[in-house]
């Protein structure tokens, strides 16, 4: 990660929403995109991607984005990488890790 990151523990799906709802609020919009059963970068095409992260201004998320990391780190100027891992103790907090 970095000199450049954070961490912070314990955050909550609770606290996720509240984030979300408050970027809703402002009337902003955001796209999530889950690369799990993408195969090529044509499906990419296919389902809007390079269309809206070359124009938008919203908010972006990524699932699984490792199947594509050539074509996000065109976009790094743009990014910030969020990490969730579980926690065992407790399968509703995750630490977060923020680069």
């Amino acid at each position: 990660m970095g000199n450049n990151s954070s961490t912070i523990k314990k955050i909550n799906f609770e606290d996720l929403q509240k984030i979300l709802s408050e970027f809703d609020n402002n009337k902003k919009e955001y796209h999530h995109f889950d690369f799990y059963r993408v195969e090529d970068e044509l499906e990419l095409d296919y389902i809007g991607f390079h269309d809206i992260i070359e124009n938008s201004t919203d908010l972006i998320f990524i699932e699984w984005p490792d199947k594509f990391l050539d074509t996000i780190k065109k976009y790094n100027h743009r990014t910030i990488n969020i990490y969730f891992n579980f926690i065992e103790d407790n399968i509703n907090v995750r630490e977060v890790q923020i680069s």
